[in-house]
Order: structure tokens, then C-alpha cells, then sequence
């Protein structure tokens, strides 16, 4: 195209800017060159026909020039400072605004994306010249229009981004009819069946829809022909959503609150505006809840008008739009019919750009953030809320009561005591719904803390809450820091904080720009680091933001009146975002309860939006929680070794074997190991961790415990059955709720008064319906009994007082020493020429696999507290050695002893329900 043919498409400009336009025209043909676009044209085309596209809108000389020369920086060797000092500084500044950044823009943080960090840049010079974002919308309008000539996956891919973004933010600037064609075109592309329907549907309610508005010009002009004169009626389209959603249903039918035929009624002025909504509501019925003033509160697009729904007499529901011809044009042109004109402020037309400036300075640094908070916020939808004073505000859905008083109270939200939504006070973390009334009351100080971020989905409120924990002291922050990570750590079962080593955090310092430890908990209590990023720079140094591997999640939750077409709904929702086993899920529709048994497929950091999205959805008493595989799979193993212990000892007892040379042998293979154990922890990840503080001293108390435990256990398998000496043992079940019911409440007379009654009945019943030498033999497994407990309990406070947690292959080296050294004390009072190899080495194994391999796993045990759910498991222990004495040993003992068992067992069992409670 020529200078002369372009200038006539731009005859609405003044004669005196056609010289700086004629400059702009042939140096952008001359920079371009011979550069062609994949159609063949010549590259300079498309700057040229997206400058005629926004000249249709009434642009400005310095919008047509820098659309020109809009890809000029990027493409050519033109810079923006040639172009300031040709066309002048706003020319530069907007082309600047459209320059994309480049992989060296962002190469000093890995955590910063130049696509969308070219957004953040967008949408921050926007703030001060909206014309930016209006020529970067048509840009990729012409891109759209001539995208045939892209390969098939480019399409798809440029598709796709103009429905997730473009399309969205012509939305915000109420571009629409912008908007439109970018969605039929994005449409046409990745769902071309979808599209032709649509526009099937289209055009059939257009037909309707043009009768339907002949009829309302007459009813109209007949309550009120003077108005009806002034008044011009005209048919609207609805939006391409509104078509997909209406053909969701049945036969196309106006269904689940779509009207059927939408009429605009443009006015001469606001007062015929309210005049013509009087009409409308005087001569036909009201739709309750339809009525809505966009005069009085524009919406964050800046939208003006009044809507409201009539029945007709035929029965057509009629969405009637009434606007003066000004706001019918922002309408369908939004910021574009009002930016051209000359300075604009844009804050007072679009509310929500005025949520830029914090959504992008509180997630500097981090690409992801920014733009999550881009969708919640801006992209997303909005939701009308009234506040004192007849205040009204518009916030993104999906925001909670919390969201709420932080944009209707601002700085008076920090004092939050209780807030309330329609009179009534509500969790801060409850979604708000469209039309409630919010109200605040205050506290005399501020209340803010950290937990607030777990109550809000907008990052506007984020951005203020972490500004207000910014406040705080230093060391307040870095104790707080610590709690969280810590936190965290316990629930990812690993350990404890303090076993760390200092330099460990170095991983995450380099990936995160801090400079110290210190820093870190500063930013974790500010809620600028998230503490999963710390936790995978410990654990998973590797990973990185995009390389981060989904783990399998299980929920249950209920849904109040619960259908099956609307949890599929639901779910089909939540899908692209979370990989849910259709299979796995469960409904019980007597209880409303829904299960996903270790169906869901998410990152860990997102599974926080999962249980977001279904309390949006209404869904309530939500669990979820990794299935604990693992934790079974540990607990069985450790059942299962330790059921068979006293059987493979009771059978190595009566071949010959010595407790002494059993005790012997045990603690010669437990210290051999328990040292492998340690060298290998060592080499890979011990190093990590801090040493502990006299290690061997605190291991002399375990050490000796064990020795004695060992003696007690292998004299009562002289002559007390494997199954009854496990009977004896799960007596732990009433022991232990009771020894911490006395160091918890200083009260001894209850647990004793249970275990004197309990425990002397028991073994008395026993020793008397039993043989004498049995007698001796539950003497020893009583004593076996009381020592067991004080182990489990004095290990227990060890590992809790010097925080061992992840460490313990340390402390069990040290045992492994002191154990070693008593086996070889012992080693002279064995007969070894009275035992062959070959019972020699499977004692040996059975050291390993039913004494050392329990042991690990009692201390891992012990560090897990999400096991110990697992340990009303430990009652299989004693049916599992009546089977394998009777097949093995071919021990059978009086039925009636089998029934005494079960009623005993059944009896702890329920017991250990209340010792929770007690302990």
C-alpha cells in the first residue's frame, strides 16, 4: 500500500499531523523493508492495516504513528530513542510500552518469565497511557484475521492465548465488540464444531429476535409515544458465552437464567434512562432479582446502564439494556471511544487499573505470582457488593468476606475482630456471593498475622497483608519464618528445623536471591517466600518452578444436595487444572458425601487451589491429604517382623539355641548393621544435618533396655507360647495412655487404680488355668511388658527433646556400639561348636530382618506422627502369630484361650479410643 491510500482512510485527522504520519508511514516501509510475513506479503502490511483498524475507532496521530512503527524496535535496528527525537516522547513511550522483553531482560532471576513479565511491563505503562494496551488488542485482532497462514499447532497455541487473555482484557476495557471477534475467531479454530453451532444459533435467534423487538417498539410507543419517538430500539447479540452456555441445554431452550431475546433502548439522556425503566416496569411484569443500575455504580470496565428483565405477553423474557448514545458507544468500543479525545484519566473510567501498581510491586520477582494474581483480579469475573453508607463495590468472584473489607474499608481492614455479611458474622475465608451487604467491626489494634493469607483469594489483599507484616520487628519475622518452615517440615515428615545445617539453605539462597538464612524467614513471615519453596531447595534441589512433579491426592468433602450432574460439572471444571481419576470417585448420597480415593494429580503448592475451588462451589467439611501408601506399607512390614519374632526365637529356643547365645548373636548383627546403616545415611543426605550433642551418652539408657528386654523375652519363650507373650505385650495400649495421663496431669490414682485392677486379674486368670513352668514364663513377659513401655516411652522423650528426627541412623549407631560391645562380653560364654553354619547364619538373618529392620522402622515410626493413625494395626500382631506358632511350631493352644484373646484384644482395642483422649 501507498502513502496515498493509506492517507484517506485517515481523513478524520487535522492537515498539520499528516507530514509526521506521511514520515512515520514510508520509515516504517523503509526499516521493514523486504521483510515478508508467512502470507507472502510484505511485513510492513500488517502495522498498516492495524493502523487503518484503529483509524475506523478515531485514533490519535501518536496511536496511528507508533502502530506504524509498533514492531519497529523489535524487527528493525530502530531504537525507541530514534523514534523519541523523530516523533516525540509520548510516540516513543507507547511503542516502548509494546516492546516485548527479551530473554536477557530476565536472565537474572529464574524465577521471572519474559511473556508475562511483557505483560506486567504492559500493564504498568498502561496505568499512565491506556492507548498501549488498544493497539497491542488490535495488533493481535489482525494477527487473528490472517492467522491461516500459521502452522496448524501455531494457530491452536495463538488461538489459545487470545481466549485466555486477549479476549479477557477487551472484556475489562469493554472493547466488545473487539472482544467478539476475538472469540469467534479463537473459537473457529479450536472448536470449529462448537463455532459453527453457535453461529447457527446465532443466527436463528436473530431472526426471532428481530420480531420480538418490532413487537417492543409498538408496546413501547403505545405506553408513551413521545419517549418512543426519542427512544431508538434496537436487537443485541448475545455474547458467544451466553451461546455456549444456552446451547448446554436442551434444544437450545432459555435455560438457567439466559433471556431469550436481548433489547437495547438507547436514550437521549440518564433522565430518559430511568424514565424508560419506569415504563418498562409499569406496563409488564418484573423479573424478580433482574433489576441492575451500572449508572449509578459503573462496572469495573466502566460499563454504564441500566438492565432489567420484562415478560412479555407472549411470555419472551426480554433482557432489556437501556444506555444514553454515549454510553451505547463506550458499549461497544469502551476505552477506545474515550482515549483519543485527549488526556484521559483512565483510574476513574477502568477502577480496577488502579489495582496494578500493588498486584505488581508485592509479586516483584516472580512471573507466576503475577500472573495468578492478573486472572483472580482483573481477568477474572465480578461480583456487585454493598457496604455502609449505600457504598457499592465490584470485586473479582470468588472473593472472601476478608477480600471484601480490604477493598471496601482499605488500612481499617487490618484491625479486623468480625466481620459480617448480611447481619450475621462469617468465617473470614467465606466466598462472597453477588448483592450481600458487607459490614466490619474493628478491633482498637491491629490484628493482622499471617494466617490472613490463607483466608483470601485476591492478590490485592495479599499485596496489603504483606505490606502490614512487613512492619514488623526483624526478629519477630524470623521467629515466625522458623514456625512456618517448621510447620511444614513436620507435615512433609521431616524432621526437625534445628537438625539442619546452616549452609543447607544455601540451595535455596541461590535460587531465591536472598542473601541469609535470616532473609529467608524474613520473607517466609512476610509471605513473601512461599515455605514449600525452601522446603523443595532442602529436599528437591533439582526441581525447579517449572520441573516440579505432581503427586496423587485424596479427598472427601460434602456437597449440600448433592446431583450427579452437577459434581461431574464440577469436577469436568477443576480437570485441566488437576488430573482427576473419574474412576475413583464416590458418591453417598444419603450423607451428601463425596470421596476421590487418591485420584487427584497436583503439584503441592496447588493443592491449596483445589480446596479452594470446592469451597467456591459450596462444598464443606473438606479433607484432603496424600494417600499414605508409603506409611501402610511401613506399618504392615513392621507387623508382620515383629508378630514373627518371638515365633522364629521360640523355634531357634527349642532346637538347642541359648537365650544367651540368641542375645549374643542379636546384638553382634544390630551393631554391624546399625554402622552400614550410618555410613550409607552419612554419604547422601546426613551431611545436611547438625551432630547430636552426646550422642553415646544418650544412648546408654536404649542400649540397656534393650539387653534387659531381650532377657525377659527369650526366658518367657522357654515356655510361654509366641501368641501369648504378644497378648502380654499390647498391654502397652493401657500402659501408655496412662503413663502420659500422669505426666500430663500429675494425677496417678486413676491410671493405677486400672492397671491394679486390670493387669493382676489378667495374668492371675492366666497362672491358674495354666501349667506351673507357663507360670514363670508370664512372669518373665510381664517383665517384659513394664520394660517395654519404659523404652518406648523414655525414646520417645528422647527423640522429642533433642529434636533427633531424621537423624536417628546417628543414634542408632551409637547403640549399635554399646549393643556390639555387650555381644562381644558374651561371646565366651557360647558353645559355637554345638551350633552349625548353618543355624548360625539364620540366626544371623533373623537378628537382621525381625530385630535390627523393626527397629528402624520403630524409630521412623516414632518420628512420624501421621503413622500413628496407622497403629491400631498392631492388634494383627497377635493373630498373626497364633498362625504362623500353629504352622510353624505346631503349638495349638485351649480354645478357650483363643476366645480369651479376642475378648481381650477386642477389650484394648476400644480402650484405645479413651487413651487417646487421655494421653
Amino acid at each position: 500500500m501507498q502513502w496515498h491510500e493509506f492517507r484517506s482512510h485517515i481523513r478524520h485527522l487535522p492537515a498539520r499531523e499528516m507530514g509526521r504520519l506521511e514520515r512515520a508511514f514510508n520509515l516504517g516501509k523503509k526499516v521493514h523493508g523486504s521483510q515478508k510475513r508467512l502470507s507472502g506479503d510484505p511485513y510492513f502490511n500488517h502495522p498498516i492495516a492495524a493502523a487503518m483498524m484503529l483509524s475506523d475507532l478515531g485514533a490519535d496521530a501518536d496511536t496511528l504513528i507508533a502502530s506504524l512503527l509498533h514492531d519497529t524496535v523489535e524487527d528493525t535496528p530502530l531504537s525507541v530513542p530514534e523514534i523519541s527525537k523523530q516523533f516525540g516522547g509520548k510516540v516513543a513511550e507507547i511503542i516502548e510500552g509494546m516492546t516485548k522483553l527479551n530473554s536477557e531482560d530476565v536472565a537474572m532471576s529464574p524465577n521471572l518469565n519474559e511473556q508475562i513479565e511483557t505483560l506486567r511491563k504492559i500493564f504498568t505503562l498502561m496505568q499512565a497511557d491506556i492507548r498501549i494496551m488498544v493497539i497491542k488488542l488490535i495488533d493481535r485482532l489482525h494477527n487473528m484475521q490472517t492467522i491461516e497462514f500459521l502452522p496448524p499447532d501455531r494457530q491452536k497455541a495463538l488461538a489459545q492465548e487470545t481466549l485466555e487473555f486477549f479476549v479477557k482484557i477487551a472484556d475489562k476495557l469493554c472493547m466488545r465488540d473487539t472482544r467478539d471477534e476475538l472469540e469467534a475467531l479463537s473459537l473457529s479454530i479450536l472448536e470449529p464444531d462448537i463455532y459453527k453451532k453457535l453461529k447457527e444459533l446465532r443466527a436463528t435467534e436473530e431472526q426471532r429476535g428481530f420480531e420480538v423487538i418490532e413487537s417492543v417498539k409498538r408496546g413501547f410507543s403505545a405506553q408513551n409515544p413521545w419517549l418512543g419517538r426519542e427512544t431508538k430500539i434496537d436487537y443485541a447479540h448475545k455474547s458467544w458465552n451466553q451461546l455456549r452456555q444456552q446451547l448446554e441445554y436442551a434444544s437450545g431452550s432459555p435455560a438457567g437464567g439466559l433471556s431469550f431475546v436481548t433489547a437495547v433502548f438507547v436514550c437521549r439522556d440518564a433522565d430518559s434512562c430511568y424514565r424508560t425503566l419506569g415504563i418498562l416496569h409499569q406496563n409488564w411484569k418484573r423479573e424478580i432479582l433482574s433489576f441492575e443500575d451500572f449508572i449509578s455504580v459503573p462496572q469495573l470496565n466502566g460499563y454504564r446502564g441500566i438492565h432489567t428483565t420484562v415478560i412479555w405477553p407472549d411470555g419472551t423474557r426480554i433482557r432489556c439494556k437501556i444506555r444514553t448514545i454515549e454510553m451505547q458507544e463506550y458499549a461497544r468500543l469502551g476505552v477506545s471511544s474515550v482515549c483519543f479525545k485527549g488526556p484521559t484519566n483512565i483510574g476513574e473510567i477502568l477502577p480496577w487499573t488502579k489495582l496494578i501498581t500493588p498486584l505488581s510491586s508485592d509479586t516483584e520477582g516472580s512471573s507466576s505470582d503475577f500472573w495468578q494474581n492478573l486472572k483472580s483480579d482483573i481477568l477474572g469475573r465480578a461480583i456487585t457488593v454493598h457496604g455502609p453508607d449505600d457504598t457499592t463495590i465490584q470485586l473479582p468472584n470468588n472473593a472472601t468476606a476478608l477480600d471484601g473489607v480490604f477493598h471496601l474499608f482499605k488500612e481499617n481492614a487490618l484491625r479486623t475482630k468480625a466481620i459480617r455479611v448480611n447481619g450475621q458474622e462469617v468465617p473470614m475465608n467465606t466466598v462472597l456471593t453477588r448483592g450481600i451487604s458487607l459490614e466490619l467491626e474493628m478491633a482498637d489494634a491491629e490484628t493482622c498475622s499471617l494466617e490472613w493469607l490463607n483466608y483470601v483469594n485476591t492478590g490485592f489483599t495479599v499485596a496489603k497483608i504483606r505490606n502490614a507484616l512487613a512492619a514488623h520487628p526483624d526478629h519477630e519475622k524470623i521467629l515466625a519464618g522458623q514456625l512456618i518452615l517448621q510447620k511444614l517440615l513436620s507435615v512433609q515428615k521431616k524432621g526437625m528445623l534445628e537438625e539442619f545445617n546452616v549452609k543447607s539453605l544455601s540451595k535455596l539462597l541461590h535460587l531465591h536471591g536472598y542473601g541469609s538464612s535470616r532473609e529467608t524467614y524474613i520473607a517466609i513471615a512476610e509471605g513473601r517466600q512461599k515455605a514449600q519453596d525452601v522446603y523443595e531447595a532442602l529436599f528437591n534441589p533439582h526441581s525447579t518452578n517449572n520441573q516440579e512433579q505432581r503427586s496423587k491426592y485424596k479427598a472427601r468433602f460434602s456437597l449440600p444436595q448433592i446431583e450427579i450432574t452437577n459434581l461431574l460439572k464440577l469436577l469436568f471444571n477443576l480437570g485441566p487444572h488437576f488430573e482427576i481419576d473419574w474412576p475413583s470417585i464416590r458418591m453417598h448420597m444419603h450423607n451428601n458425601l463425596v470421596r476421590i480415593n487418591g485420584g487427584i494429580g497436583a503439584i503441592g503448592r496447588d493443592i491449596k487451589l483445589f480446596e479452594k475451588d470446592l469451597q467456591t462451589a459450596g462444598a464443606t467439611d473438606i479433607e484432603i491429604e496424600k494417600p499414605a501408601k508409603l506409611e501402610f506399607l511401613i506399618t504392615t512390614v513392621l507387623i508382620v517382623l515383629w508378630a514373627l519374632n518371638p515365633v522364629i526365637a521360640k523355634y531357634f529356643l527349642g532346637n538347642g539355641v541359648t537365650p544367651v547365645t540368641l542375645i549374643s548373636i542379636r546384638m553382634l548383627v544390630f551393631g554391624l548393621c546399625a554402622s552400614f546403616l550410618f555410613i550409607g545415611w552419612r554419604a547422601t543426605v546426613g551431611r545436611r544435618f547438625t551432630g547430636i550433642p552426646n550422642v553415646l551418652w544418650l544412648s546408654v539408657f536404649p542400649s540397656v533396655a534393650t539387653v534387659v528386654l531381650s532377657i525377659f523375652t527369650y526366658n518367657a519363650l522357654l515356655s510361654v507360647p509366641p501368641s501369648l507373650h504378644l497378648i502380654i505385650l499390647r498391654f502397652t495400649v493401657l500402659l501408655l495412655p496412662a503413663i502420659h495421663f500422669i505426666n500430663k496431669t500429675k494425677k496417678w490414682i486413676v491410671p493405677l487404680m486400672i492397671a491394679a485392677l486390670a493387669l493382676p486379674g489378667f495374668f492371675f486368670l492366666l497362672t491358674s488355668s495354666l501349667r506351673n513352668d507357663i507360670g514363670s514364663g508370664i512372669i518373665f513377659s510381664v517383665l517384659a511388658l513394664f520394660t517395654y513401655v519404659i523404652y518406648s516411652v523414655m525414646v520417645e522423650r528422647t527423640l522429642h527433646d533433642y529434636k533427633i528426627g531424621f537423624r536417628y541412623p546417628a543414634i542408632l549407631f551409637a547403640s549399635g556400639l554399646l549393643l556390639g560391645l555387650f555381644g562381644i562380653v558374651l561371646l565366651p560364654f557360647i558353645n559355637l561348636e554345638n551350633i552349625s553354619k548353618l543355624l548360625l547364619a539364620s540366626i544371623a538373618l533373623y537378628a537382621f530382618f525381625c530385630v535390627f529392620i523393626p527397629h528402624v522402622l520403630f524409630y521412623m515410626f516414632l518420628n512420624n506422627r501421621q503413622m500413628k493413625n496407622a497403629s491400631d494395626l498392631f492388634f494383627l500382631e497377635p493373630p498373626i502369630a497364633v498362625i504362623a506358632e500353629i504352622s510353624l511350631l505346631g503349638i495349638f493352644l485351649p480354645a478357650w484361650l483363643y476366645v480369651l484373646f479376642v475378648l481381650v484384644l477386642t477389650g484394648l482395642y476400644f480402650y484405645r479410643g479413651q487413651g487417646k483422649a487421655v494421653a
